[in-house]
Protein backbone atom coordinates (compact mmCIF):
# COMPACT_ATOMS: atom_id res chain seq x y z
CA UNK A 1 0.00 0.00 0.00
CA UNK A 2 2.99 2.53 0.86
CA UNK A 3 4.63 1.46 -2.80
CA UNK A 4 1.23 2.48 -4.37
CA UNK A 5 0.92 6.01 -2.74
CA UNK A 6 4.13 6.80 -3.63
CA UNK A 7 3.68 5.45 -7.09
CA UNK A 8 0.70 7.65 -6.96
CA UNK A 9 2.39 10.96 -5.86
CA UNK A 10 5.16 10.44 -8.48
CA UNK A 11 2.87 9.47 -11.34
CA UNK A 12 1.01 12.89 -10.24
CA UNK A 13 4.31 15.28 -9.80
CA UNK A 14 4.84 13.97 -13.64
CA UNK A 15 1.30 14.49 -14.95
CA UNK A 16 1.23 18.17 -13.14
CA UNK A 17 4.93 18.96 -14.72
CA UNK A 18 3.56 18.03 -17.73
CA UNK A 19 0.29 20.21 -18.14
CA UNK A 20 2.24 23.07 -16.79
CA UNK A 21 5.52 22.89 -19.84
CA UNK A 22 2.24 22.23 -22.01
CA UNK A 23 0.99 25.74 -21.27
CA UNK A 24 4.57 27.22 -21.96
CA UNK A 25 4.66 29.58 -24.69
CA UNK A 26 8.60 30.65 -25.07
CA UNK A 27 10.63 29.61 -27.95
CA UNK A 28 12.08 26.66 -27.74
CA UNK A 29 15.17 27.67 -29.23
CA UNK A 30 16.87 31.13 -28.04
CA UNK A 31 19.66 32.90 -30.13
CA UNK A 32 21.21 35.89 -27.86
CA UNK A 33 24.62 37.47 -28.34
CA UNK A 34 26.00 36.14 -25.26
CA UNK A 35 24.83 32.10 -26.53
CA UNK A 36 22.09 29.68 -26.90
CA UNK A 37 19.65 28.57 -25.38
CA UNK A 38 17.40 25.09 -26.47
CA UNK A 39 14.91 23.31 -25.02
CA UNK A 40 14.56 20.69 -27.66
CA UNK A 41 16.41 17.67 -25.72
CA UNK A 42 16.63 16.84 -22.35
CA UNK A 43 20.38 17.78 -22.40
CA UNK A 44 20.44 20.34 -24.21
CA UNK A 45 17.54 21.81 -21.88
CA UNK A 46 19.87 20.89 -18.74
CA UNK A 47 22.49 22.69 -20.13
CA UNK A 48 20.95 26.08 -20.17
CA UNK A 49 22.44 28.88 -21.61
CA UNK A 50 25.47 28.00 -23.48
CA UNK A 51 28.06 30.48 -24.56
CA UNK A 52 29.09 31.42 -28.07
CA UNK A 53 32.94 31.02 -27.14
CA UNK A 54 32.21 27.50 -25.73
CA UNK A 55 31.13 26.18 -28.42
CA UNK A 56 33.82 24.63 -30.43
CA UNK A 57 32.37 23.29 -33.42
CA UNK A 58 28.90 23.15 -34.83
CA UNK A 59 28.23 20.06 -36.96
CA UNK A 60 25.39 17.95 -38.55
CA UNK A 61 24.52 14.13 -37.23
CA UNK A 62 22.03 11.96 -38.67
CA UNK A 63 20.93 9.63 -36.55
CA UNK A 64 18.17 7.19 -37.38
CA UNK A 65 15.54 9.25 -38.76
CA UNK A 66 16.15 12.15 -37.33
CA UNK A 67 19.18 14.80 -38.24
CA UNK A 68 20.48 16.74 -35.29
CA UNK A 69 22.58 19.91 -34.72
CA UNK A 70 25.38 18.76 -32.57
CA UNK A 71 26.83 21.43 -30.67
CA UNK A 72 30.93 20.47 -29.27
CA UNK A 73 31.70 22.72 -26.41
CA UNK A 74 35.36 22.90 -25.62
CA UNK A 75 34.62 24.53 -21.92
CA UNK A 76 32.52 21.18 -21.12
CA UNK A 77 32.53 21.78 -17.18
CA UNK A 78 30.32 23.66 -16.39
CA UNK A 79 27.77 22.51 -18.42
CA UNK A 80 28.59 18.82 -17.68
CA UNK A 81 28.16 19.58 -13.67
CA UNK A 82 24.63 21.23 -14.91
CA UNK A 83 23.52 18.50 -16.87
CA UNK A 84 24.92 15.39 -14.18
CA UNK A 85 23.02 17.53 -11.62
CA UNK A 86 19.33 18.20 -13.36
CA UNK A 87 19.98 14.52 -15.33
CA UNK A 88 22.14 11.91 -13.77
CA UNK A 89 25.88 11.31 -14.31
CA UNK A 90 25.54 8.72 -16.21
CA UNK A 91 23.91 10.86 -18.98
CA UNK A 92 27.64 11.76 -19.84
CA UNK A 93 30.81 9.77 -20.70
CA UNK A 94 33.69 11.69 -18.32
CA UNK A 95 36.32 10.31 -21.16
CA UNK A 96 34.88 12.38 -23.92
CA UNK A 97 34.29 16.31 -25.76
CA UNK A 98 30.48 17.47 -24.44
CA UNK A 99 28.40 17.24 -27.28
CA UNK A 100 24.73 18.89 -27.00
CA UNK A 101 22.71 17.82 -29.43
CA UNK A 102 19.76 19.77 -30.69
CA UNK A 103 17.08 18.10 -32.68
CA UNK A 104 14.56 19.94 -35.31
CA UNK A 105 11.62 17.46 -35.37
CA UNK A 106 10.35 19.97 -32.78
CA UNK A 107 10.35 23.23 -34.79
CA UNK A 108 8.60 24.42 -37.69
CA UNK A 109 11.75 24.27 -39.96
CA UNK A 110 14.29 21.43 -40.27
CA UNK A 111 18.01 20.86 -38.96
CA UNK A 112 19.51 21.85 -41.79
CA UNK A 113 17.84 25.70 -41.63
CA UNK A 114 19.06 25.00 -37.82
CA UNK A 115 22.11 24.80 -38.77
CA UNK A 116 22.55 27.40 -40.84
CA UNK A 117 20.68 29.27 -38.35
CA UNK A 118 22.91 28.69 -35.34
CA UNK A 119 25.85 29.22 -37.72
CA UNK A 120 25.21 32.08 -38.77
CA UNK A 121 24.06 34.13 -35.55
CA UNK A 122 27.20 32.67 -33.83
CA UNK A 123 29.53 34.28 -36.68
CA UNK A 124 27.83 37.39 -36.12
CA UNK A 125 27.90 37.36 -32.35
CA UNK A 126 31.59 36.69 -32.54
CA UNK A 127 32.15 39.36 -34.90
CA UNK A 128 30.29 41.89 -32.26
Amino acid sequence: MAFSSIASVILAIIIIKTLISLTDKSPLIVLAPEGITAKVTAVSKAAGLILWEDINDIQLHKVGGDTLVALIINNSEPYSAKIRKKLSSMALDKDQDLHIYMTASVLDINAEELFDQVNAYKKTASSL
